[in-house]
């Protein structure tokens, strides 16, 4: 748990793509963020499957998604343990299962049980509660940010943020620049621009499955955002935040060149 805290997740905000993204597998349709400064917490929900085996939460390098989503994801299994980067004292309410993940007792007196009980109140879905949030690393609008982003372009479900519905944008809208194009490939949905300054060769955004990775560096001139597919790039784990730099990424980014080359022969 103090590796995991201190060392695994390099994005603080990857809490809430590692969520939304337990949401999709669990074939959930909405999401809820719920920002509570009053009472100190962060709440997480989705209306998806309950959760039938508190087991597999709190076991890394395990999952127990369905076949369809270990074939297509290759989920790392250590995704909800970024709520531990935010949050010391985790509830988990789903069907009628309650936990208490009280992760500050565990790491002060080195007794790792984790409270699970069966209560009458039935949620159904998954309901995450992170108590004793720290605001103090994790900014109140840097939140709201990345619920944006998540609810822009993560087409599979209905994201919410403090009930406010967040509106879809096409993953191939762009920003309007004079100069732009889509790109609808199998591997590669998005768009480019051409941009006026040198220093923004590094403004090429890359998203998974609507979540932003990294930006993609070495081309100059040119800006937008690219959501690509599992075949596309090999990314970092256990929270996809990085690119790895290998042939595949020296392939994609000659891809690139040659969609903005056919660009701009055409004006």
């Amino acid at each position: 748990l103090k590796l995991l805290r201190q060392s695994t997740f390099k994005d603080i905000y990857c809490f809430l793509d590692e969520d939304v993204q337990n949401a999709q597998r669990a074939k959930a349709t909405e999401v809820r963020i719920t920002v509570d400064r009053s009472e100190n917490r962060v709440i997480v929900e989705n209306n998806g499957n309950i959760l039938t085996n508190p087991q597999a939460l709190f076991s890394i390098a395990e999952s127990d998604w369905d076949e369809e989503v270990r074939k297509s994801e290759n989920p790392f299994g250590m995704g909800f343990f970024s709520n531990i980067t935010v949050s010391n004292l985790i509830n988990v309410h789903s069907g009628n299962t309650y936990i208490t993940f009280d992760v500050g007792d565990m790491i002060a007196t080195n007794n790792t049980e984790i409270k699970v009980e069966e209560v009458e109140d039935y949620y159904d879905g998954f309901k995450l509660i992170l108590n004793n949030f720290d605001f103090d690393t994790a900014y109140n609008y840097e939140i709201e940010e990345r619920a944006e982003i998540l609810g822009k372009y993560v087409h599979e479900i209905d994201i919410y943020y403090n009930d406010e519905l967040i509106e879809k944008k096409d993953l191939t809208e762009g920003d309007d620049s004079e100069y732009q194009f889509s790109i609808e490939d199998n591997d590669c949905n998005g768009w480019i621009a051409l941009a006026g300054n040198y220093s923004w060769g590094d403004n090429v955004n890359v998203f998974y499955k609507g979540r932003f990775v990294s930006k993609l560096e070495g081309l100059p001139y040119l800006k937008g955002d690219l959501h690509i597919s599992d075949k596309t790039l090999n990314l970092t784990s256990p929270d996809r935040k990085d690119i790895i730099k290998d042939e595949k990424l020296s392939n994609f980014k000659e891809i690139i060149k040659l969609y903005v080359e056919e660009y701009c022969n055409s004006l």
